[in-house]
C-alpha cells in the first residue's frame, strides 16, 4: 500500500501575509534537512498597473540567516495583469473606441484571446458598459468568467488557467489592476550550495498590496506515519 501524501511532505509558511508596499522582506528561514525539493509559491494581492512583485530564494549556514544569500538563478517576478488569477477593468466613464484584451492560458500556453471594443453592442465583441464587458468575456473567453460590480468587470480564471488584461483608452478612462496573482520557484537540494541548510523567501514589491509564500516540502526516505505537516489527517 502506498503511502500517504502527508506522510513524505512538509508544508511552512515562512511568510505570513502582510502588505507590502514598494519594499522587500525577507520570510523565515526553515530548514532544508532532509530536503529533496521544495516549491515556494508567492501568493500576491493587489498590483496596479505596471507594479511587480518578485520572489527570490535565499540560502543560510544558520536559521538566524549566517552568511545569508540569494540562490543564482532561482527567481520569479509577476507582473501586474500579466498571467494572474484575477483582474479588475475599471470603466470610470466609456468612450467609442475604448479596447480592453482578455487573453487566457493553461500551464503558460495561450489558449484564448479576444479585443473588446466599446460600442452599441452589435456584434459579440462590442460592449457598451460594464455589465456589456461581463457578458461578453463570459460568451467569449474559454478558461475565464467573469462578474459585475458597481462600474468594475472582475475578471477571474479558472482552474489551471491565468489571464492577461490590457485596455487602450480613446474617449474614456478604462484601468486594470491585478486583484490576485500566483508564482512558484522550484528548488532542488542540489541548488543548496555546501554548508548551508537553511531557505528563505525573498519578496521585493513595488506595488502595496498584500503577499504571502507557502513551501511545499518533499522529503528523502519518510518512514511511513512522520509527516511533518500541521493539517491532520482523518482516521
Amino acid at each position: 500500500m502506498s503511502n500517504r501524501m502527508i506522510e513524505g511532505y512538509r508544508v511552512e509558511c515562512p511568510l505570513v501575509g502582510q502588505a507590502l508596499s514598494n519594499t522587500n522582506v525577507t520570510g523565515r528561514y526553515i530548514s532544508a534537512h532532509r530536503m529533496r525539493r521544495a516549491l515556494f509559491v508567492l501568493n500576491v494581492g493587489a498590483l496596479a498597473v505596471s507594479k511587480t512583485c518578485k520572489l527570490e530564494i535565499m540560502q543560510a549556514t544558520t536559521v538566524a540567516a549566517g552568511s545569508a544569500e540569494a540562490i543564482s538563478g532561482l527567481t520569479a517576478t509577476i507582473t501586474a495583469n500579466t498571467k494572474v488569477k484575477k483582474a479588475t477593468v475599471a470603466l470610470a466613464s466609456v468612450g467609442t473606441g475604448d479596447t480592453v484584451t482578455v487573453t487566457t492560458y493553461l500551464h503558460g500556453v495561450l489558449v484564448d484571446t479576444a479585443t473588446f471594443t466599446k460600442g452599441s453592442e452589435s456584434a459579440a465583441l462590442v460592449f457598451a458598459d460594464t455589465a456589456g464587458l461581463t457578458a461578453a468575456v463570459i460568451a467569449n473567453i474559454t478558461g475565464a468568467t467573469a462578474a459585475t460590480s458597481t462600474t468594475n468587470c472582475l475578471i477571474t480564471a479558472l482552474d489551471g488557467y491565468t489571464v492577461t488584461v490590457t485596455s487602450t483608452d480613446v474617449g474614456g478612462t478604462v484601468t486594470v489592476a491585478t486583484n490576485e496573482a500566483i508564482v512558484a520557484v522550484d528548488v532542488l537540494d542540489a541548488n543548496i550550495s555546501s554548508g548551508f541548510s537553511f531557505l528563505a523567501p525573498k519578496v521585493t514589491s513595488t506595488g502595496n498590496g498584500n503577499v504571502t509564500v507557502t513551501v511545499i516540502m518533499e522529503l528523502k526516505d519518510m518512514p511511513v506515519g512522520q509527516g511533518d505537516v500541521g493539517a491532520s489527517y482523518p482516521a
